[in-house]
């Protein structure tokens, strides 16, 4: 695995394009537990500048650029992939930093940034050298060295399809970098740069196996988590969508198949003429006990909540107006995982883990600079789907699936797209469901729907549902459902959109085409008993690209719902435990712990102070014992020498009263730290009870001045 290692030469402001009115100007990229990390997408944009300053030199081509960094707007992705780059041993980190923000209270993002951060403040000068009003800017920097051994800090990126003939020119453009981030004209971003090996490498498991008979048919399902944020292409460009959907997988695939240069005729069977069908993508639990698909539009949610505070849900089939709940309103374009238990049905609503990301354009030729943003799904999320077909072909398609890098969405080069198979494929189970005549059976589509007929596509939604029963009554192999009617026309409920697509080889968009939207649904009369696979149900166009998967359901199980629980909101998130914390994620935790208790502490210095003058305490005697705190501090070696010491010099006040109320603050800190939860502090306790007693004695002379300031 090859990486590019960036130490830092001095503090380092990789701009994240937040600032905070009033507190901070320019902020630093990091993750959300707050460990810094550099974007991908700066280290590719300094390195190619390195290159062209080599290439001024004659020591690199054009061609040698264009084969690591790709060509703006060529019609196929090229050149080398690059990942944010870390601190070193960060995966771990990061895991056992989730698990503590989960168990412990007052632990914060913003808490462990602030062991790697710094902010300073700037301002601009005028001709004579005094400071231009308004220009104060307060910038947070990371840190030259490491908070846990005092050594420069070091990140570290991989960089992903680096050939061998290609090594010996990053290598030399990695040595070239010099400088990265704001400020660099400042003595902010003073790098150094290195291509190196790591032994460790990311490999598919040769033990899995999975037996397939050639000419059989099969449904697998697998599971990707995204190890990069995915950028999702929405009709909003700066918008994404929270599932994957199959035509990315499906580009991926055929990508990597023409790279492999295998025979063009399978590659027509495989991805062309829809033979092989691979579903969208949706998100799902860690276990996997929960996939969240487009809520069905027969379902319901009230806009006022129940007595308990809880959201309602209702079916909305045969409903009408409540005078004091109003009427259900679809939820359309949302998640949801619907299970059913004895209290009734229950939605888990699923709200995707989104976050902004800014980025800045820099002129280059005809092109102006641009400050741009984009909303990502944030990496360590889960994605469930199937991919259907005969066994032959499903077994090239796990092996382009395993054996090749998966890269979905846009900027899949520079710190985006990066996803890892977590569940390899496996068979999927059929499940058969059961009807008797004269129940309700509700066909809803699970993936946005394409209909074609000889007058082109086909959007009434009364032709729909004639097609929908047409398409079961096949698969049962007789005439079992009807079209449920009601005084309006055929009981359904759905939503059509536009659908597109883009061709990745001529760089242009495809065909706009009618759809019915995901979560429509289309209610049924059962006209005798029967059985049927309950999903992998495809119907309409383009399957092969994830359109048109659709699953049957009882409407009868969506009578009753549970109005006992809140509308749970679940998303995705990379979390695992395990039986004790790394280093770096332990001395995180510690410091963090020591600065809470060092916070409470000081509020408590602060409240003592106040009630200072009941002891008859004044500014002279405050004074002694600071001096006296202060001496004992310089003229000793150990910590237990300056606590004697300073015990010692308070004996030699002659006054005894005053000699007990010494030894009374003294004694208070003793038993406070005696009693506080956390047990990690005593290679700390001298430094926390010297700071308490100087919070203490600075308190005390503060509110003294202030007394005399107002008489």
């Amino acid at each position: 695995m090859d990486i590019i290692r960036i130490e830092l030469k001095s503090n380092l402001c990789a701009g994240s394009g937040y600032s905070y009115a009033g507190i901070l100007d320019s902020d630093v990229c990091y993750d959300k537990v707050g460990l810094p990390y550099i974007p991908a997408r700066r280290i590719k944009g300094v390195l190619k500048d390195a290159a062209l300053i080599l290439k001024d030199s004659d020591l690199i081509t054009d061609e040698d650029i264009n084969e690591l960094f790709g060509v703006i707007g060529d019609d196929q992705t090229k050149g080398l992939s690059f990942r944010d780059a870390y601190i070193h041993n960060y995966k771990r980190i990061y895991r056992d930093l989730r698990n503590a923000e989960s168990e412990k209270n007052n632990f914060s993002a913003q808490r462990v940034l602030e062991q790697f951060t710094t902010v300073v403040a700037q301002t601009r000068i005028d001709e004579k050298g005094v400071a231009k009003d308004n220009s104060l800017r307060y910038t947070r920097v990371v840190n030259q060295y490491n908070p846990f051994n005092d050594e420069n800090l070091v990140f570290e990126a991989i960089v992903d399809g680096l050939s061998n003939d290609s090594k010996e020119k990053l290598s030399n453009i990695c040595k070239a970098l010099r400088h990265m981030g704001l400020n660099r004209n400042r003595g902010f971003g003073n790098v150094a740069v290195s291509l190196v090996q790591q032994d460790e490498k990311e490999t598919i498991d040769s033990s899995y196996e999975l037996e397939l008979d050639d000419e059989k048919e099969y449904v697998l399902e697998y599971t990707l988590r995204n190890e990069q944020p995915l950028q999702l292409s929405s009709e909003n460009d700066s918008k994404t969508i929270p599932f994957i959907k199959g035509q990315m997988i499906q580009g991926a695939l055929a990508g990597a198949y023409l790279k492999s240069g295998k025979p063009d005729e399978r590659f027509e069977e495989l991805f062309v003429t829809g033979d092989v069908i691979l579903s969208n993508l949706y998100p799902t639990s860690k276990e996997g006990d929960k996939e969240y698909t487009p809520i069905p539009l027969f379902i319901g949610k009230y806009k006022k909540k129940n007595e308990n505070g809880n959201v309602e849900y209702t079916s909305r089939i045969g409903i009408n107006e409540d005078s004091n709940k109003g009427f259900p309103k679809p939820m359309r374009d949302q998640l949801g995982c619907l299970i059913q238990t004895e209290q009734g049905m229950t939605c888990y609503k699923y709200e995707p883990e989104l976050e902004v990301i800014y980025h800045n354009r820099r002129k280059s030729g005809d092109v102006d600079r641009l400050l741009y943003k984009s909303e990502v799904l944030s990496k360590g999320q889960y994605f469930k789907g199937t991919i259907s077909g005969k066994g032959n072909q499903l077994k090239e398609v796990i092996e382009l699936l395993l054996n090749n890098p998966i890269k979905l969405g846009k900027s899949k080069t520079a710190q985006y797209g990066t996803c890892s198979i977590i569940q390899k494929p496996t068979i999927k189970k059929d499940e058969k469901i059961s009807f008797k005549k004269g129940e309700q059976l509700i066909v809803i589509l699970k993936s946005d729907s394409v209909f074609s007929g000889d007058n082109g596509y086909i959007t009434d939604v009364e032709e729909v549902s004639e097609l929908l029963k047409d398409r079961v009554n096949q698969l049962v192999g007789k005439n079992v459902i009807k079209p449920s009617m009601n005084e309006l026309g055929a009981n359904v409920f759905a939503t059509g959109k536009k659908q597109s697509g883009y061709y990745g080889v001529w760089n242009m968009r495809k065909i706009t085409k009618p759809a019915i939207s995901a979560g429509s649904s289309f209610c049924f009369e059962c006209l005798d008993d029967f059985e049927i696979n309950a999903e992998s149900l495809w119907v309409g166009a383009n399957n092969s690209e994830g359109y048109g998967e659709c699953y049957l359901i009882n409407a009868s199980d969506y009578k009753k719902f549970n109005t006992d629980v809140n509308d749970t909101k679940s998303s995705g998130g990379e979390q695992g435990k395990s039986n004790e914390n790394c280093f770096e994620a332990a001395a995180i935790i510690k410091n963090i712990e020591l600065k809470i208790l060092e916070e409470k502490l000081q509020l408590n210095a602060i409240e003592t102070a106040k009630t200072l003058k009941e002891d008859s305490s004044t500014n002279a005697f405050i004074g002694r014992l600071k001096l006296m705190l202060l001496e004992s501090e310089f003229n000793n070696d150990s910590d237990e020498e300056r606590e004697l010491d300073f015990k010692n010099r308070i004996k030699t006040i002659k006054n005894e009263k005053k000699v007990k109320i010494a030894n009374k603050w003294i004694e208070k800190i003793d038993n406070i730290l005696k009693e506080t939860e956390y047990d990690g502090y005593e290679s700390e306790k001298h430094r926390i009870k010297y700071d308490y007693l100087m919070k203490l004695f600075e308190t005390f002379k503060y509110i003294s001045f202030k007394e005399e300031e107002n008489k």
